[in-house]
């Protein structure tokens, strides 16, 4: 049975206070502000969390294609009627919770580096940093939103070769040092945030990517379309998966992914399993061997990873 939104609103207040009865709880509404990669990705995440939950939450999002957080800022009165540019920021306050996400590459820099978005040269690391604090957080804090800061997933050449070169000699050796730079730039987002009196955390979405990596490399070339950078159906998958244990599981939990919930049809039972697993891990554990997948949603007993299946079954289209 829905929920009413008062129902929902004290789901979300019971997550945010962290009570122990609350073991998944999120908020009711969500919006995403990103770049072009990110348009897609939040789509899924209210059938998620119906499967899970029981109820289905409001999602919106503007997204632009090398958008930086900075340049969000600058542009907020033109986004949408969603945004106020009286408050600056979540127009009436109807959004309970806002993931924000740099720009891909952006987001891997260290925060002094001077290398500017093809954007414009004002559209560096520290303009980001300083729209975190002069415009993010004070909208933050008149609304009482929950902020989230997304660590985006590693982008390859189309070969899926490295170095990764992007711009000014910047590069990156291989996939795992990408990964490791989005990491500690979401981190630092998160922080500078946190600094000015608003809660944030970071989704671990290019966590849960190196998680698949390691494990199962056949599987981890399917999370991407054929240019390695946007996402297809397995990587959405995943992407919706990592975002629910961020955002509405507050510690790891049997949270079983059984035949007949949301899934792509690219996708099988087990491979949903699996990639579920590995999500909830990235967010709650760090690694499938730190807390074992049986607490994050496996089906078996006993903890541990399950085994990522091999492909066995033709691609089928939508």
């Amino acid at each position: 049975m829905p929920f009413g939104a008062a129902t929902l609103i004290l789901l979300w207040l019971l997550a945010a206070s962290g009570s122990p009865t609350a073991d998944v709880a999120g908020p009711p509404s969500v919006y995403f502000l990103g770049n072009g990669l990110l348009e897609t990705v939040e789509q899924h995440l209210p059938q998620v969390v119906q499967d899970r939950l029981g109820f289905t939450p409001t999602i919106a999002g503007h997204f632009k294609k090398g958008a930086t957080l900075a340049y969000h800022a600058d542009m907020h009165p033109f986004w949408s009627a969603t945004w106020s540019p009286t408050n600056s920021f979540n127009a009436n306050c109807q959004y309970h919770s806002v993931v924000l996400q740099e720009q891909s590459t952006l987001g891997a820099l260290p925060d002094q580096s001077p290398v500017a978005h093809a954007l414009g040269p004002q559209y560096t690391r520290e303009a980001s940093l300083q729209a975190l604090r002069r415009f993010y957080a004070p909208g933050a804090k008149t609304c009482g939103t929950q902020l989230a800061v997304l660590q985006a997933w590693a982008l390859q050449d189309a070969g899926g070769q490295y170095p990764l070169k992007v711009c000014d000699g910047v590069t990156w050796p291989d996939f795992a040092a990408l990964t490791d730079a989005l990491l500690v730039g979401a981190r630092s987002y998160a922080q500078v945030l946190n600094d000015a009196g608003v809660a944030a955390k970071v989704v671990p979405l290019g966590q849960a990517f190196r998680a698949v990596h390691d494990a199962d490399p056949a599987l981890f070339a399917r999370l991407y379309l054929g240019d390695r950078k946007h996402l297809g159906p397995l990587g959405h998958y995943l992407a919706a998966q990592t975002l629910f244990a961020a955002l509405y599981q507050r510690r790891p939990a049997a949270l079983v992914v059984v035949d007949g919930m949301w899934r792509p049809r690219e996708v099988t039972l087990p491979e949903a399993q699996a990639l579920a697993c590995l999500a909830c891990t990235a967010v709650h554990c760090g690694s499938a061997a730190e807390c074992g997948c049986g607490l994050c949603g496996h089906a078996g007993e006993g903890g541990g990873a399950p085994p990522l299946p091999s492909r066995t079954v033709a691609i089928s289209k939508e």
